[in-house]
C-alpha cells in the first residue's frame, strides 16, 4: 500500500453550477443554447472547480414553445404560476442585445 504525501481528511461542500451560457445564433440556422457545467468543492481553506461538460439544446420550430418552470435563483424552487418558453428566452436575450448595442452606440 502506498502512502500519499501530506494526506489529510477534509470536510466540505460540493455542488454543480452553470459556469457559462452560450447562445450560438448562426445565420439561416436555429440557435443553439449551451450550458457549461462545473462542480465547485469548498473546504475550510480552499475552493476548487472542476469542469463537468455541457448541456446543449437547439431551438427549432418544433420545440420553441417548450415550457419550463421559472425558478427562484436563490432556492432553485419553482415560482408558483411562472413558466417560460425557449422562444421567450431567445427573445429576451435578443432584446438585451439590442438594448446594450444601442446604449454602446449612443456613448460613441
Amino acid at each position: 500500500m502506498s502512502t500519499n504525501y501530506i494526506e489529510t481528511t477534509v470536510t466540505g461542500t460540493k455542488y454543480r453550477r452553470c459556469r457559462a451560457i452560450y447562445i450560438n445564433n448562426p445565420v439561416g440556422q436555429p440557435p443553439v443554447v449551451e450550458f457549461i457545467e462545473q462542480d465547485v468543492i469548498i473546504t475550510d481553506d480552499d475552493t476548487m472547480t472542476k469542469e463537468k461538460g455541457s448541456i446543449r439544446e437547439m431551438v427549432t420550430l418544433d420545440n420553441m414553445n417548450t415550457e419550463f418552470p421559472v425558478v427562484n435563483p436563490d432556492t432553485l424552487e419553482p415560482i408558483p404560476g411562472m413558466t417560460a418558453t425557449y422562444a421567450q428566452v431567445i427573445g429576451l436575450m435578443r432584446s438585451a442585445y439590442v438594448y446594450l448595442a444601442k446604449r454602446r452606440d449612443l456613448a460613441q
